[in-house]
């Protein structure tokens, strides 16, 4: 066996894998469980998008709208650019009637929450005005909607805490795609590229990610190992279809609504844009909402919030306990083939300058090196254990390599080592503190969970 100082140099740096998968890839935005408990829940049985100008879910053709005000093109599966807006079932038949099944044996109706049937004297801005508004006069907004505070206890808010929201400056047609969105942080999928990142952003772009508000619902010990750019980050990235975790500036401040006025869709990477488009018509003042990846009954919806995305949901149909059918998948599915076969030339906000591209591009070389250290690091810790294991050990106690705290030793001698000689961009110590309680953390569970042999004790 080799000697002590020889293992304990060779296990120095041991954890960097650990710093991949300690970095988790959940996004509390989008439910991955969509059929989780569908047993009970309302499928669609006909598109709640229609016409804004009266058209209801059991009328077949929308009524005329005001000369002039035309409603913005729509793609759906099969039909053309500027087809009418579609009104046929979701559903097969067959599921359309076990819905309506359930729906009269339970005395339920389908919960439409629709602002701008209140409203009969606001009408959608003309197409042609739109195509105008929807140019940019700033490098993060757009003239289609504002950014507003929420009051405390304002049903769309689904925190206890004064946030943002987006609302719409003009009365905005159905299946508008109010704006499109570059990603406001490049540094890859780790966190040091992320913090890299951060610190290279222009002073508006560092002004947009602070206004993004983090906050915290796991336990006091963890709330400890977070930076600022952690919590911003946990509590607004979007998974964008299988693509990297990123934050918008905009499009992370969009709340939540069980019976939402908008869809969220991205173009495929490298670009990563997330686009947002109404489902129905706004009115003016509207709040723009998306939904977070929860329908079905409310019991479901209210568990399921509290369970995994931390938060008492407040928007109608919470609050009058409705259910809520499954049709955000259509519409989304929708906005995909829109974005895959848009010809127009919208604005896209938030783009990176050559000079920004250049040096997100370095931060990611630099954060792939740490991954690469990392992961080479990790791989010797997982054959020293099995050599160990092949020896007979069952414990490191066992075994001259014993320390106590095992794991975070090792880290300390290894990765922190690294870290701080080639501390490029200039990181604090209570950043690389942070980083040694997660991955560490992570990497005891890890190291636990492989079983690699019943009874082994690693700490």
């Amino acid at each position: 066996m080799a000697s002590s100082s020889s293992n304990e140099d060779e296990i120095g740096s041991e954890i960097m894998e650990a710093f991949l998968a300690l970095f988790p890839r959940d996004n509390i935005y989008v439910a991955q469980d969509r059929d989780g408990d569908t047993a009970t829940m309302h499928a669609v049985f006909r598109t709640v998008a229609m016409t804004a100008a009266g058209q209801s879910a059991g009328s077949a053709s929308a009524e005329p709208k005001p000369e002039g005000e035309a409603i913005a093109p729509v793609i759906t599966p099969g039909s053309a650019a500027g087809a009418a807006i579609p009104s046929g079932l979701v559903l097969s038949s067959e599921e359309s009637n076990d819905f309506a099944e359930k729906r009269d044996s339970k005395g339920v109706e389908p919960f439409e929450d629709n602002d701008s049937i209140d409203n009969d004297t606001v009408h959608p801005a003309p197409a042609a005005t739109l195509k105008e508004e929807i140019v940019n006069d700033a490098f993060l907004s757009s003239r289609l909607f504002e950014i507003k505070p929420i009051l405390l206890g304002t049903p769309s808010s689904p925190t206890s805490e004064l946030e943002e929201g987006l609302f719409a400056i003009h009365p905005i047609p159905a299946y508008t795609e109010i704006f499109r969105e570059a990603p406001l942080i490049h540094g890859g999928p780790t966190w040091l590229g992320r913090e890299a990142a951060v610190r290279s952003l222009t002073a508006s772009k560092k002004d947009a990610a602070a206004r993004l508000m983090g906050v915290c619902h796991c336990d006091s010990e963890y709330c400890r190992s977070e930076t600022v750019l952690m919590q911003i980050w946990d509590s607004n990235n979007y998974a964008a279809d299988g693509q990297e975790d990123f934050i918008y500036a905009n499009g992370s401040k969009i709340n939540h609504a069980c019976v939402s006025n908008c869809t969220m869709a991205f173009t495929p990477a490298p670009k990563s844009y997330v686009s947002i488009r109404t489902k129905r018509d706004l009115v003016q003042g509207e709040e723009i909402t998306i939904n977070y990846g929860c329908e079905g009954p409310f019991q479901y919806r209210e568990e399921k919030f509290a369970k995994e995305f931390k938060f008492l949901c407040r928007c109608d149909a919470c609050i009058n306990k409705l259910d809520v059918p499954r049709t955000d998948h259509a519409y989304h599915s929708e906005h995909k083939l829109f974005l895959a076969t848009d010809t127009t030339t919208i604005t896209v906000l938030g783009v990176e300058t050559s000079a920004e591209a250049a040096e997100s591009k370095e931060i990611r070389e630099w954060a792939a090196e740490i991954e690469k250290f990392a992961t080479g690091e990790e791989e010797k810790l997982y054959n020293l254990y099995k050599s160990l294991i092949s020896a007979g050990a069952r414990s490191l106690k066992q075994t001259p390599h014993h320390r106590p705290r095992p794991v975070q030793t090792w880290f300390e001698m290894g990765l922190m080592k690294y870290l701080r000689g080639d501390n490029k961009y200039h990181f604090d110590e209570d950043t690389l503190q942070c980083y040694l309680y997660r991955i560490t953390k992570k990497f005891a569970v890890n190291f636990e969970s492989v079983n690699m042999c019943p009874g082994f004790i690693y700490h």
